[in-house]
């Protein structure tokens, strides 16, 4: 197993958790249902007084995973399966660390908008890698694949479907804070997906191109692009710099310049996202420069 299903599986595990984590100290003291699988569950259970809660949500999930192997690709359903694993177990561990637990804040919003951002998050990190905590984040995925359609959007979708049984089973107030909680739940999970993958552009001139593409090159590690301008006003010829990086390298970049040439004049755009080499995916020069750096 390579290092990247190695990344893949951990950065899955820690969003398994992270969902387990928000689920149970956050919605659990105050029984917030905030869409999802768990969420139709109940409200299915309301209807059908004979089918345990847990039924309904392992038969859904069943039936999610089947969709997912059939529709969006193995990985995703075996990944999947192994995060719904992973966030059933650590709630049985945190059942059994953390018995009867008590309201971690004072108010069932609060409560709500702690869990809705921490189980945001996970969900976001294993949608990140492809995968899913199971519930309506598959439907989601599969809304993306097919229909082009945003992961939060897809997934404000179906938790909405959810709400309008939630509404039917339970009333006007438990439907109203599942709309709060979802509408959040979307936005966080649209923040982190992007920020995932955003990166920075910049156009650099200076009378020192030279020097600070050396730097870019042979420090940062990165690619670059030369550009031959004139300028507007004295018609003079120059070079320009493009190059795009990650905010980390940016930073270190930023400060090179501003301590090499205080004179330069640097133009600095948010990338949303970046495909190609060494962004997502390295070249074996840069497997081996990037072992160098640790």
């Amino acid at each position: 197993m390579n290092s990247s299903k190695i990344n893949k599986i951990l950065i899955t595990t820690l969003g398994a958790i992270l969902v387990s984590a928000g689920v149970y100290f956050f919605m659990v003291p105050y029984n917030l249902t905030i869409g999802g699988t768990s969420g139709l569950s109940i409200a299915l259970a309301k209807f059908f007084p004979s089918v345990s809660v847990g039924t309904f949500q392992l038969a859904i999930n069943v039936i999610l995973f089947i969709l997912a192997f059939l529709l969006v690709g193995t990985e995703f359903g075996g990944l999947s399966i192994y995060a719904t694993i992973v966030l059933s177990f650590s709630l049985i561990g945190f059942e059994q660390l953390f018995p009867n637990i008590q309201p971690l804040v004072d108010t069932a919003f609060m409560s709500m908008v702690i869990g809705v951002v921490v189980t945001a998050v996970g969900i976001a990190l294993t949608l990140n890698q492809n995968a899913s905590t199971g519930g309506t984040d598959i439907v989601g995925k599969i809304l993306n694949e097919y229909f082009h359609i945003d992961i939060s959007v897809g997934l404000f979708i179906a938790d909405f479907s959810v709400v309008v049984m939630g509404y039917a089973a339970y009333g006007l107030n438990a439907a109203l804070y599942a709309i709060v909680g979802i509408l959040f739940n979307a936005i966080v999970i649209d923040k982190v997906l992007t920020g995932y993958k955003t990166r920075i552009k910049l156009y650099i001139h200076s009378q020192k191109w030279e020097e600070i593409n050396d730097y870019i090159l042979h420090v940062i590690n990165r690619g670059s692009t030369l550009y031959e301008v004139k300028g507007g006003y004295y018609k003079s010829e120059r070079v320009m710099i493009e190059t795009i990086l990650t905010r980390p390298e940016y930073i270190k970049v930023m400060n090179y310049i501003k301590d090499f040439d205080s004179k330069a004049f640097v133009n600095v755009l948010t990338v949303s996202e970046v495909s190609g080499e060494g962004f997502s995916y390295l070249t074996e020069d840069n497997k081996k420069v990037s072992k160098g750096k640790k």
